[in-house]
């Protein structure tokens, strides 16, 4: 299982473990449904969102934690 970084594509990380976008939506992020997501880094789309560097180690933990619990049974 590959770990989910601030430079991991949206769309990529939603293909690979489709329930993230939950954990994104929770956030206030639906960068998973936007044209965007196919180009644009976690990082970017958080930050294009006006989240600051704080909230998005609290994703990234968030999302590979539920990764971690979700995909791993």
């Amino acid at each position: 299982m590959a770990e989910i970084t601030k430079d991991t594509i949206v769309a990529k990380m939603v293909g690979e473990y489709p329930k993230t976008a939950d954990v994104m939506a929770e956030y206030g992020l639906h960068c998973f449904g936007c044209h965007f997501g196919f180009h644009e880094s976690i990082e970017g789309g958080a930050k294009g969102h006006g989240m600051d560097n704080e909230t998005i180690e609290k994703l990234l933990k968030d999302l590979n934690s539920f990764v971690e619990e979700e995909y791993s049974k």
